[in-house]
């Protein structure tokens, strides 16, 4: 960077995920390919993104002050880019800046390397970049430029929101699928991603010589069309030990997908010599390993760390067994590709205080066809059923605070217990001989203040120490 650069003028190695951009207004054919597209993504930070043409070699600078001839940083500066390849750099201008000016220069590949023409063109852009009528975070110009509704909230443009691996991640596994993470459901008449949207970039020849080239595989639009997956085939090259460079990169753009209105996306990551051993495991289950008291209507989740392929989500990788009986359970599987998460959801409610097994087999498989590699089997106990109370019999609870069977309740601020009943109690018999509050497994009860109030027939319990957390407890009265 020029020594004389003024410091406001920064430049980010990271991509941040959710980006706006406006096309330039100038003419669209310049020498060696398109005129580059002004980006959008935070307040008083911009991205610059030019498409290029295998045969030429390319500089992008950029700068805040046109008259000032020491003010332009360079962006990029690329010898070797591939056909259809994007130069993109990010920059931060001063607060409240609204105007950036930018020129590039081309030559043809056979040129000496470092030897450049004259600036062939200029370009410069200002834009409206406050006024959003729908707060949807898009200003009305970009939405505009892409065609969405700037008065409509539910009319906004495609943009990536995540990918695995993240942006600069290192050590992704040569066998493993990269995905793209959309912020809504492509189109139904969009069937396929055009092209290949991972690129390999050469860094055995040396900078100068750096090769991108285009990335053999598959792409897959996966259910609920909010997230594409590539599939590498054969699988990625290893990084260079040598140089922990990011020798894959990611192009989300329209020309390389095929997907109108969506805001382009680069990010890059590093492979190792390293191949998916495990496959997609399991992250966490709902209910937990063991937990007790779970309602009978509920329905287990499990999360994974891959998505699956959408063949293999299927019932008959799933077991769930009553276990006294030995009687499976008849479940419905599901899988949300936003989170990685399946439910099984049971038309028959579980039994109440029945103990369940639960056994994830191994036909489960990730989006390069790896199975699970070993069974995951894990057990709950459902709560029990309490008695129906009668009206015109006696009086009884309708209400508790906590609720009864609440989980996760915070003993820093929960301090009492109170009991809501049918009708006005004799507060003499509401006492520690007849309720009983203590910890579960506990063989005495806790010690505390007993306040019954008449115009609102409520019994409230506080111990003297408090509750304790992480401990379950139990409410019992005397008949």
């Amino acid at each position: 960077m020029n020594a004389h650069v003024p410091t406001a003028i920064r430049l980010l190695a990271a991509f941040l995920y959710s980006v706006l951009f406006l096309p330039l207004a100038a003419s669209a054919q310049v020498p060696g390919g398109n005129a580059p597209i002004i980006t959008l993504s935070a307040p008083n930070t911009w991205r610059l993104a030019m498409s290029t043409v295998g045969a030429m070699s390319y500089q992008l600078e950029v700068s805040e002050d046109l008259a000032d001839p020491n003010a332009w940083v360079l962006l990029e500066n690329d010898p070797l880019p591939g056909d259809g390849d994007v130069l993109s750099q990010r920059v931060i201008l001063n607060a409240g800046a609204a105007k950036l000016f930018f020129r590039y220069r081309v030559q043809p590949r056979t040129a000496e390397h470092g030897m450049f023409r004259d600036w062939d063109k200029f370009y410069s852009y200002q834009a409206d970049i406050t006024t959003d009528t729908d707060n949807d975070g898009v200003p009305d110009a970009i939405e505009t430029a892409l065609g969405s509704d700037p008065g409509s909230f539910y009319s906004q443009p495609y943009r990536v929101t995540a990918t695995d691996p993240f942006d600069f991640q290192a050590g992704h596994p040569r066998d493993r699928a990269v995905i793209v993470y959309l912020n809504q459901p492509l189109p139904a008449t969009l069937t396929a991603i055009r092209k290949s949207f991972v690129k390999h970039v050469d860094y055995t020849l040396g900078a100068a010589l750096d090769v991108v080239e285009a990335v053999g595989g598959s792409t897959m639009i996966l259910p609920g069309r909010k997230a594409v997956a590539f599939l590498p085939s054969p699988d990625f090259v290893a990084g260079p030990d040598s140089t922990p460079l990011n020798n894959y990169r990611i192009y989300f753009t329209t020309d390389q997908t095929g997907v109108t209105g969506l805001l382009p996306f680069t990010s890059q990551f590093s492979t190792v010599d390293y191949f998916d051993t495990v496959g997609s495991w399991v992250t966490r289950v709902q209910p937990g390993e063991t937990a007790f008291e779970v309602a009978t209507d509920f329905s287990p989740v499990i999360d994974w760390s891959q998505p699956l392929l959408s063949s293999s989500v299927s019932a008959w990788n799933v077991t769930v067994i009553e276990q006294a009986s030995g009687n499976p359970v008849s479940v419905l599987v599901g899988f949300n590709y936003d989170t990685n998460r399946m439910t099984l959801s049971h038309p028959a409610a579980f039994l109440p205080d029945t103990s369940y097994t639960v056994t994830l087999g191994t036909g489960f498989q990730n989006l390069m066809g790896k199975p699970l590699l070993n069974a995951f089997v894990w057990s709950f106990h459902t709560r029990p059923l309490r008695p129906v109370p009668v009206a015109g019999q006696g009086p009884y609870v309708t209400a508790t605070d906590p609720a009864d069977f609440t989980t996760d309740a915070n003993a820093n601020s929960v301090t009492a217990v109170t009991l809501t009943f049918s009708e006005a109690m004799d507060a003499g018999t509401l006492t520690e001989a007849t309720v009983h509050l203590r910890a579960h497994g506990a063989g005495t009860d806790l010690a505390g203040l007993f306040e019954y109030d008449a115009a609102g027939n409520t019994l409230t319990i506080a111990p003297t120490l408090g509750f304790d957390p992480g401990t379950r407890y139990e409410l019992s009265l005397d008949a």
